[in-house]
C-alpha cells in the first residue's frame, strides 16, 4: 500500500529555492544516471568506443562536450524560466502584477515537466549525433573507416540513454513541481488553464509498460544477438560466460529500474487517487468544506477538479435542505395547531405539501362581526409551490388576520386584503385563490365568498345530495387590485343537522395516477357519503388514504390542502 503524498503549502521563498537549487539537482541527477547508464551500453554491448578511443587521453574532449551540451540545455530552461521567477519575485514582494504575465507564468509552470523532458531529449539527440563522429575522428582516424553499423550503435545506445534521462527530468520536475501549482492556483484551478500540454494517463502507463516490459525484450534481442555474432571469432564458452554475467547484470538493473518505476507510479497516479479517497470519506462523514488537491494536470487533476464542484454543490444543497427544513417548521407554526371547539361543530383540516413547503393555506379565526361570534374558516391556493409560494402565503395570512382584527363585511375585508395581495406580487404573475367561509354561532348559519377558488361542496345525508357553494364569486387575489368583491358574497344558509362541509385545493382531484387517471370530485364525493356517519377526522383520513393508495408510487405534482366542518 502506498502512503498518500502530502506536502506542506510552500511559501514564496521556498518555491524560488525550489525552482533554483532543487530543480538543478534534479536535472543533474537524471542526466547522471543517463550518463552511467549510456557507458554500461557501451561496456556490455558494443566495444566500438573503447576500441576507438583512448578514453584517459581523450577524456577532456568528452568532457568540454558535455560541458557545452549542458549549458546549451542550461541556457534554454533559464529562458524559459524567466517568466516563472518574475512572478515569484513579485510575490514575494507583493508586488501586483499584471493579468497578462501573470498568465504566462502560470501556463509556464504547468508545462514545466515536459519542457524539461524535451530541452534534456534534445540535448541526447545532439549528442547522438556529435559523438559517433567524434569516435571517427578520435585518434587521426577518418570517417571512412568508421562502418555506418558502428555509427548506428553508437547513436541508438545514446538515444536510449536520453530517452530514459527525459522520462526520469519529467516524472522528477512533475514530482517537485506540485506543491509549486497548489501554491500557484490555490483555488484548483489548475485543470482549467489554456494553452498548456496534457500527459494523460494512458500515455504515462504505456511508458512504463514499455520501460518495464518490452525494453527488458528489445534488450536480451540485442545480447542474443551481439554474442551469437561475437562466437564466430571468439571462444564459444568464453561468450556463453560472459553472456551469464551479462544476463545478471541486466536483471540487476531492471529489478532497479522497476522499483525507481514503481515510486514514479506511486506519486504520479496512485497516490492523487488516494489523497482522492481521503477526500471522498471526509464528505462522506458530513464534512462539505473538504477540497480535494488539484495537482494534476491530466484526468485525476479533471477528477479532483470536479469533485470538489460536486462537494461545493452538495454543501450548498446541503445548506439549503437545512433552510427548507428551517422554512417549513415556520410554515407549519403558521398552520392551525389546534382545531376550534365549537359546540354542534366537528373540524378537521390538513395540508400536505409537494415540496418542503408550499403555497396551500387554510386556518380557523374566532372573531366578533358586529357584536356576534363567529369562525371564519379559510382555505387559499397561491400559484406555484415552494419557497415563493410558501413567502406569499404567509403575507395572505398575516394580511388577512390584521384584517378581520378590524371591523367590515367579508366583501370589504376581500377588497382590502387583495388591494395589499396586489402590492407583493406586482409584475410577479403570481395570485391566490381564496374561499372564506363565515359561521355563525348563535344560528349555526354560515356564509361564504370565493376569489377564484374552487367551490366547497356541502352534502346533506337525508337527502343524499351534494350542492357546490357557486354563487359568482370574484377573481383570485392579486389579479387587480381595483377590483371589487361587493356582491360575491352569500349570506346566511342554514347548516343543517348531519350535513358535512367540504373544502379543498385542487391538489386533491387534479392529482394524477400513473395511468394518468385524475382523483377527481365524484371520488370525493364517494369517499364523503360511504363515511357520512364518521367523523370529521375520520372523513379526511379517508379521504387521504385514498388519494395515497390512488397515486401508488407517483409523487404528489401539487399540494393537498382539505377542511371537513360535519354538523353535529
Amino acid at each position: 500500500m502506498f502512503p498518500i503524498m502530502r506536502w506542506k503549502i510552500l511559501s514564496w521563498q521556498a518555491v524560488e529555492r525550489r525552482l533554483s537549487v532543487t530543480y538543478g539537482c534534479l536535472s543533474l541527477f537524471a542526466n547522471a544516471v543517463g550518463i552511467a547508464a549510456c557507458f554500461m551500453y557501451f561496456i556490455f554491448f558494443d566495444d566500438i568506443i573503447l576500441s576507438s578511443l583512448s578514453w584517459l587521453d581523450n577524456l577532456w574532449g568528452l568532457a568540454v562536450m558535455s560541458v557545452f551540451l549542458m549549458g546549451f540545455g542550461t541556457v534554454l530552461t533559464r529562458v524559459w524560466l524567466k517568466d516563472i521567477r518574475r512572478y515569484v519575485g513579485y510575490q514575494i514582494l507583493k508586488r501586483d502584477i499584471s493579468e497578462k504575465p501573470a498568465e504566462t507564468a502560470k501556463r509556464k509552470i504547468v508545462n514545466l515537466p515536459l519542457i524539461s523532458a524535451l530541452i534534456s531529449l534534445l540535448n541526447w539527440s545532439m549528442a547522438a549525433v556529435i559523438v559517433p563522429f567524434f569516435i571517427a575522428f578520435g585518434q587521426g582516424r577518418r570517417l571512412i573507416g568508421f562502418e555506418i553499423d558502428s555509427f548506428m550503435w553508437v547513436s541508438a545506445g545514446i538515444m536510449i540513454s536520453g530517452g530514459l534521462t527525459a522520462i526520469m527530468v519529467f516524472f522528477m520536475t512533475e514530482l517537485m513541481c506540485r506543491p509549486i501549482w497548489e501554491k500557484f492556483f490555490p483555488e484548483g484551478e489548475l485543470i482549467q488553464t489554456k494553452g498548456v500540454f496534457r500527459v494523460n494517463l494512458w500515455p504515462r502507463i504505456l511508458i512504463i509498460f514499455l520501460m518495464v516490459s518490452l525494453f527488458p525484450m528489445i534488450e536480451m534481442a540485442v545480447i542474443s544477438y551481439q554474442k551469437a555474432h561475437s562466437m564466430i571469432d571468439n571462444d564459444p564458452a568464453q561468450v556463453l560466460k560472459s553472456f551469464l554475467f551479462l544476463i545478471l547484470f541486466l536483471l540487476t538493473i531492471e529489478v532497479s529500474l522497476v522499483l525507481v518505476l514503481s515510486v514514479f507510479m506511486s506519486r504520479s497516479i496512485v497516490a492523487p487517487v488516494l489523497n482522492l479517497k481521503s477526500a471522498m470519506s471526509k464528505v462522506a462523514k458530513g464534512n462539505f468544506n473538504t477540497r480535494a488537491k488539484v495537482v494534476d494536470n491530466n484526468e485525476l487533476g479533471e477528477l479532483s477538479h470536479h469533485f470538489n464542484q460536486m462537494t461545493k454543490g452538495l454543501k450548498e444543497r446541503y445548506e439549503l435542505l437545512e433552510t427548507l427544513a428551517v422554512a417549513k417548521e415556520v410554515q407549519q407554526n403558521l398552520l392551525p395547531d389546534e382545531i376550534p371547539d365549537v359546540t354542534g361543530l366537528d373540524i378537521a383540516g390538513k395540508s400536505l405539501y409537494c415540496d418542503q413547503t408550499g403555497g396551500d393555506y387554510y386556518d380557523f379565526i374566532e372573531t366578533t362581526i358586529e357584536g356576534k361570534q363567529q369562525l371564519i374558516v379559510a382555505i387559499g391556493d397561491v400559484s406555484g409551490h415552494g419557497i415563493p409560494s410558501a413567502l406569499l402565503m404567509a403575507s395572505a395570512r398575516a394580511f388577512l388576520r390584521q384584517r378581520l382584527a378590524l371591523e367590515g363585511q367579508l366583501d370589504q375585508i376581500l377588497n382590502d386584503v387583495n388591494v395589499r395581495f396586489c402590492e407583493d406580487v406586482a409584475g410577479s404573475g403570481r395570485f391566490m385563490t381564496l374561499f372564506l367561509t363565515v359561521i355563525n354561532h348563535h344560528d349555526q348559519t354560515f356564509s361564504w365568498v370565493r376569489a377564484g377558488h374552487d367551490p366547497a361542496l356541502c352534502y346533506d345525508p337525508q337527502l343524499d345530495t351534494f350542492s357546490e357553494l357557486i354563487q359568482k364569486g370574484g377573481i383570485p387575489l392579486g389579479v387587480d387590485e381595483t377590483f371589487n368583491y361587493q356582491g360575491s358574497v352569500f349570506d346566511n344558509q342554514l347548516f343543517g343537522k348531519g350535513q358535512i362541509l367540504f373544502m379543498g385545493t385542487d391538489g386533491i382531484w387534479e392529482s394524477r395516477n400513473l395511468s394518468g387517471k385524475m382523483f377527481g370530485k365524484d371520488r370525493v364525493k364517494a369517499i364523503i357519503r360511504d363515511h357520512k356517519s364518521c367523523t370529521a377526522g375520520f372523513i379526511l383520513d379517508a379521504l387521504l388514504e385514498e388519494l395515497k393508495r390512488f397515486m401508488g408510487s407517483v409523487p404528489y405534482k401539487d399540494d393537498v390542502t382539505l377542511i371537513i366542518i360535519k354538523k353535529d
